[in-house]
């Protein structure tokens, strides 16, 4: 049969009102040609003890050091969202072609949410992680993570990644408010906290970065979330995974095996459906995620109002 859809690059390159992804900088997009395949990646290995006191003529003793894969089936992993435009409200909605750019944003943004979702899954929710709680202080917990991290070879920063909503709670944390006075930031309320931004939080708590997701995603999703922060290693910029260890990435099919702008990511194609009686947008992408070195992240939990006391 005749495929009667129409494709549409028109509405791939759209913009749209892309929420606080993280994706992009947790596990960033690692564009295929082919949709089966196998990844290679550079493993975390423990540090090999040098030899001391070999004797003369005797063999050095040899440390092995080993590849690491992982295979990838992108025909198992599509993500499709159907837009249907009843052809009586067409006109209300601007006409044909803003009806459809409507719908490809539609639809981009709820492919967009599958995509996330799998981010927080792996960070906040990975069964390969214990999430250490925070205690009485989340500054030395984020100092114990950081220093964990930061022994792990990756030359990536090292973020704290939370929701928008433990963003707001931790800035009104009694050692952060006290901390925050070292940072040069003092508002005249010290409880209006309102105006830290996420760089003046990074400083007081000691790391590179402070990344917000939205909650959505991040917080409402799911009771297991609410309570959870992780420390990162991010994935050096422009750095394949067999080059250096990282945390993991986002395989994504894209024909030309390039990688495209993060709102030309989709395939669209349009097409009337006559026995809907409706113009039809499909939004599709084929795409997953792989840990490579969950060590890349540090899982911490117990946020909540317990560190507030006035």
């Amino acid at each position: 049969m005749a495929d009667l859809r129409t494709h549409r690059p028109d509405l791939e390159a759209l913009e749209y009102a892309r929420p606080s992804y993280l994706t992009d900088q947790i596990f960033p997009m690692l564009p295929r040609a082919m949709q089966q395949g196998t990844i290679y990646y550079q493993d975390l290995q423990s540090a090999s003890s040098a030899q001391d006191g070999r004797t003369a003529g005797n063999a050095p003793t040899e440390n092995t050091v080993a590849d690491a894969k992982t295979t990838f089936n992108l025909e198992n992993d599509e993500l499709f969202d159907r837009q249907k435009i009843p052809d009586n409200q067409v006109s209300s909605l601007g006409g044909l072609d803003a009806a459809q750019q409507m719908a490809a944003r539609r639809g981009k943004r709820s492919v967009g949410n599958a995509i996330e979702d799998l981010t927080v899954a792996n960070v906040l929710a990975n069964g390969s992680l214990s999430y250490t709680d925070i205690g009485t202080s989340l500054v030395s917990a984020v100092s114990v993570g950081f220093d964990t991290l930061a022994d792990l070879a990756g030359d990536g920063p090292i973020v704290l990644a939370l929701s928008s909503r433990l963003f707001t709670l931790v800035k009104r944390y009694d050692e952060v408010v006290e901390r925050m006075q070292f940072t040069g930031v003092l508002p005249q309320s010290v409880r209006d906290v309102r105006g830290i931004s996420k760089a003046q939080l990074a400083a007081t708590l000691g790391v590179d970065d402070v990344i917000v997701g939205n909650n959505e995603q991040w917080y409402t999703q799911s009771a297991t979330y609410r309570d959870r922060s992780a420390l990162i290693k991010l994935p050096a910029a422009g750095i394949d995974p067999i080059e250096t260890p990282q945390v993991g990435r986002t395989i994504w099919f894209s024909p030309d095996g390039l990688e495209p702008a993060p709102e030309a990511l989709f395939e669209i194609h349009s097409w009337y459906n006559k026995d809907k009686v409706s113009e039809i947008v499909d939004i599709r992408v084929y795409a997953e995620q792989s840990v490579y070195n969950v060590e890349h992240i540090y899982g911490l939990a117990g946020l909540d109002t317990a560190l507030i006391t006035s």
